[in-house]
This record gives C-alpha cells, sequence and structure tokens, in this order.
C-alpha cells in the first residue's frame, strides 16, 4: 500500500457523507457510491467498495442537503481490501476546483467541519418499523426525521428509555434495508405533543457494507 502523505496543505476535518463516483475515462457508467471519511479543501479520505491504482482520475459528488459538490480527484494512496466487511480506504487530491464548488466545499467545512458527530445528518422522511432486539412482539411502524451513516432521529408512537436495543428496517426503492442499534436520548416528557411521535436518537451499532452502501444510495438518490 502506498503510505499517505505525513504534510498537508489544509487540515482534514470528519466529515461523513455519501459520494457518487465513476472513473474520468468512463463518462457514461453508472456511478457507484461510497463514502468521506474526512474532507478538507484540498482533498479527502473516501471509503470505497473497489480499489483504485494510484494516480487513477475518478469524478465525484459530494452528496450534501444543500449542494452537491462536483469534483475531479485523482488518487494519491490505496488501502489494501480488508479481510472483513468493509470498505477500502483511499485519499484522494482534489484537481482545479471551480469557484462555486471550491465555496460549496468551503461552507460545508465552515458548517460541518466543527461538529462533535461525524455523520452529517440529512433530512429524510421515511416509514420505519421497528422492534426489540429477540423480542417476539410484531414491528410497530414509526417514521425517521433525518439519517447519517451514524445513526439516524426515529419518531415513534412509544417511548424507550436510553440504551434499549432495537432492530429497524427501513422500506427503500431497492428493498428492506435492516440495521441493529440503540437508543441514546428520547425527548422529555414534559416536551412532547400530547398525541404525537415521540423523538428518539438512534445510533446503529450493527450494519454491515453492504448495508452502508445501501444507506449511500438511499441518501444519494434523496438529495
Amino acid at each position: 500500500m502506498s503510505k499517505e502523505p505525513t504534510e498537508r496543505r489544509f487540515p482534514r476535518y470528519t466529515i461523513v457523507l455519501p459520494v457518487l463516483y465513476t472513473r474520468d475515462a468512463s463518462r457514461s457508467a453508472v456511478p457507484e457510491v461510497g463514502w468521506t471519511s474526512n474532507v478538507s479543501e484540498g482533498g479527502a479520505c473516501l471509503e470505497l467498495a473497489e480499489r483504485f491504482d494510484p494516480s487513477t482520475i475518478l469524478n465525484l459528488s459530494l452528496r450534501t442537503h444543500e449542494a452537491d459538490i462536483e469534483v475531479k480527484a485523482e488518487i494519491v494512496w490505496a488501502a489494501e481490501p480488508s479481510t472483513t466487511d468493509a470498505g477500502i480506504l483511499h485519499g484522494v487530491a482534489f484537481n482545479l476546483l471551480e469557484p462555486d464548488q471550491r465555496q460549496a466545499l468551503r461552507h460545508l467545512i465552515r458548517t460541518e467541519g466543527q461538529g462533535r458527530n461525524a455523520g452529517v445528518r440529512m433530512p429524510v422522511e421515511l416509514t420505519v418499523l421497528y422492534w426489540r432486539v429477540k423480542d417476539s412482539d410484531p414491528p410497530r411502524q414509526g417514521r425517521t426525521g433525518d439519517i447519517s451513516r451514524a445513526g439516524m432521529l426515529l419518531c415513534l408512537p412509544e417511548a424507550f428509555p436510553a440504551g434499549t436495543e432495537l432492530e429497524v428496517m427501513l422500506q427503500t426503492s431497492q428493498g428492506p434495508l435492516m440495521a441493529q442499534g440503540t437508543i441514546v436520548w428520547v425527548k422529555k416528557e414534559e416536551d412532547r405533543t400530547p398525541g404525537g411521535l415521540i423523538r428518539h436518537g438512534f445510533r446503529f451499532t450493527n450494519i454491515g457494507w453492504s448495508s452502508e452502501l445501501a444507506l449511500g444510495q438511499l441518501l444519494a438518490g434523496r438529495l
């Protein structure tokens, strides 16, 4: 594996977004989806489903809830494929950015780069089925409020305390997307709307790489 440069001109920020990509020579190809691990004004670390050799040029589209950032990037280094269920890390350097794209990138870094949560949340409302882990009760239905790679906002008809483990199933155009996770917070009782859905913070704890790719496709396709 090529080593990542030890010196960088631009600081990196932990910003996790879905990214669509094609090889530069394959302009008619259907874009594949991956994830960013961090982003700077000069490049990014990407997690992709396939390994590209250094010097490969990719067409990238960083998918945010405000604007798509379109840029060409050169692969600088690539990790070896993992033996576990995970994507392959790549370091990329952005080629010359158009002024509007650089402005959009700077805005993304300014608004998301200082956040503690690695996953940028996208406002997506979908039907979700949920049930307690190892529970034989039938699934119940709720809604999502926003989604990131790390978790999502769940709006449910009942309140669960922090630490409750749930399995969830999102209904997508590509079929059901399954994941396990834990409730990390629930809206205080005094702040709830009587008869309304109750907001919960939900963090994924068990979601495979194939499901993460499906989640990326879901978010990229709905922006």
